[in-house]
């Protein structure tokens, strides 16, 4: 038969709608053990417990090499407990500890009934350490069900003797035994004794770690996924269901509420041959099995395209238990352990994922058009027709777009930190030279391209950078007389389409004036890039935010008498948030 806890004199309640949630604390007169299952805002505890009648908080810290726990009364320990702090209504000069910490236990002695609605981010409870000293702790139980200790504990072989739960009496504080059929409330605290060696942890049948380590999923940047982790303590399989459930209004000072996250989460994608992590929408409730001492781990990004610009912070709450499991059948609910973990990410994300900065990829060309056929001939193909071609041509893309919006094609990019500005871009090696004189310790990076002649950054039109569909174009020429140009020979005088003897202007052919093209040509490169709507190796949650690609396409005029015209793919990475071009003779792009 179930049995209720009745010597531990507390009462709690915790709302569960949202990633701001309210405990609510009943305390008696007397010792309270309380375990805090929310960070909050205002954590000082002369501000906690303004005007309310508790006289001692009293906190198990862990931070000594005493045995722990109370035999007697937290006034006088015995044996000693110099892990114990203690926080006091009174002077504070007296006081060891002045704030509260989400997922630590605590023992409130009040003088009069009262109650404590505390507002703030769901906190995880702190796991049982075993070794030599018991630990003061909480459990991860479900919100309204009725969990026997033994069930709790059913896969931790390591607590110690028939009787290792230990409660506390409201009078004195002093240890009152738990059988372990009993149950606690999801706030309550107790004293678990257990043996074994260094600071392994366990927090019911199932853990759960955020990789992040400030207790919540929170995401500020577009490419930083955040990782959840979830161990199976159990020696069978088991179930795992994340849910996930809408915000409270945040407290005043703690900013406002546009909605909820829309996740993604990791997959491991084969289609292009070999594993590479995509994300796909995290659609909730999601369950799957766990392993017996397994652990998954889930990487999860938030969907910036589902997320229109706002000042205020997109905010819900994942609940994780695991009902379904085949040993809990028995167990009201279905569920023996139960998490809160609170989701953030701010509302400026989709500015954030604006695509100014500076680009870096490639270019692979696999296609191109056969040369035009001698005239007469049978079988005359079109000229026009991309075909394969046997083997592809890689070359690299550098491309910067400003905080207005305007795209520029470069040939070598020059990065800089400087102490008052930050970083610099730079787009020449004369601009790199002047700011190296202005300061000699700024380190400087180059990324250059070899595949474009021109100087100074080629503008690119007709549509936007990395909107699905948009085309955006450049024309790249080269003079006939350009040094780059692959007619010039440096060190051979027929490249100026003059005449030898007298130094008289060749004329084009069919007489025109002006340079001829009967020594060297101009060389046009119509180049264009098509940005795609999806990345074409799978599904990809950054694609067109800090990872764009699409189809490039090139025409070449000047080097045959027909065009030469190559198709591929190209595939940019953004590098950097930097907004403009710097030229160091102070005008700026």
């Amino acid at each position: 038969m179930r049995k209720l806890v009745v010597f531990l004199s507390l009462s709690l309640v915790v709302s569960v709608q949202a990633q701001w949630v309210v405990q609510k604390i009943e305390l008696e007169i007397g010792w309270n053990a309380v375990c805090l299952k929310v960070d909050i805002p205002d954590s000082a505890c002369a501000d906690v417990f303004a005007g309310l009648p508790v006289e001692t908080v009293s906190w198990w810290c862990r931070s000594g090499d005493g045995e722990g726990g109370y035999t007697v009364s937290p006034d006088d320990p015995t044996p000693p407990a110099p892990d114990m702090r203690n926080w006091y209504s009174g002077p504070v000069v007296a006081s060891t500890f002045y704030r509260l910490i989400g997922g630590e236990s605590y023992l409130i002695k009040a003088t009069a009934p009262t109650t404590l609605n505390l507002t703030g981010v769901p906190a995880m409870s702190v796991p049982v350490l075993f070794g030599s000293m018991p630990s003061l702790c909480g459990l991860n139980l479900p919100v309204g069900e009725n969990v026997m200790l033994s069930e709790y504990f059913e896969y931790y072989d390591n607590l110690a003797g028939s009787l290792p739960f230990v409660g506390v009496d409201a009078d004195d504080a002093s240890s009152a035994p738990i059988a372990q059929s009993s149950e606690l409330g999801i706030s309550e605290s107790i004293w678990v004794s257990s043996t074994g060696e260094g600071a392994i942890e366990y927090a019911g049948p199932f853990n759960v770690n955020i990789g992040s380590g400030n207790g919540i999923l929170g995401f500020q940047g577009v490419g930083s996924p955040q990782t959840l982790t979830i161990k199976n303590n159990a020696d069978i399989e088991r179930v795992v269901r994340i849910g996930s459930s809408t915000s409270l209004t945040p407290p005043t000072g703690q900013g406002g509420l546009a909605g909820a996250v829309p996740l993604m989460r990791a997959v491991m994608d084969w289609s292009a041959g070999f594993p590479r992590e995509t994300f796909v929408d995290f659609a909730l409730p999601w369950s799957t099995n766990i392993a017996a001492g397994a652990e998954l781990e889930l990487r999860l990004l938030p969907k910036v395209t589902a997320m229109p610009f706002t000042t205020d912070a997109y905010q819900n709450i994942l609940t994780i238990s695991d009902v379904g499991s085949s040993d809990n059948a028995a167990i009201p609910g279905g569920a023996r352990c139960f998490y809160q973990i609170g989701v953030r990410a701010e509302g400026d994300l989709a500015e954030q994922a604006q695509p100014t900065g500076l680009w870096v990829g490639n270019v692979v060309l696999d296609g191109v058009n056969r040369a035009a056929t001698r005239s007469g001939v049978s079988n005359v193909w079109d000229s026009a027709d991309i075909q394969s071609a046997p083997e592809p041509f890689t070359f690299r893309v550098i491309v910067h777009v400003d905080e207005y919006g305007v795209t520029r094609l470069m040939k070598e990019a020059f990065f800089a930190t400087v102490p008052e500005g930050g970083n610099v871009l730079m787009a020449s090696r004369a601009d790199a030279v002047a700011l190296r004189s202005q300061y000699p310790d700024a380190p400087i990076r180059r990324i250059s391209s070899a595949n474009f002649p021109f100087s100074e950054p080629e503008t690119l039109t007709g549509g936007s950078f990395a909107v699905s569909g948009d085309r955006l174009d450049a024309v790249v020429s080269q003079a006939f007389d350009d040094k780059t140009n692959p007619f010039v020979h440096a060190y051979h005088p027929d490249h100026d389409n003059k005449e030898f003897l007298n130094g008289a202007t060749l004329p084009k052919e069919g007489g025109a004036d002006g340079y001829g093209d009967y020594e060297s040509w101009a060389v046009d490169r119509d180049i264009s890039f098509t940005f795609a709507a999806t990345d074409p190796i799978g599904a990809n949650a950054k694609w067109n935010i800090s990872v764009a690609g699409g189809t490039y396409e090139e025409t070449i005029t000047g080097l045959s008498k027909t065009e030469i015209k190559t198709r591929g793919a190209f595939r940019l990475n953004k590098i950097s948030d930097v907004s403009r071009i710097r030229y160091m003779s102070g005008e700026e792009e």
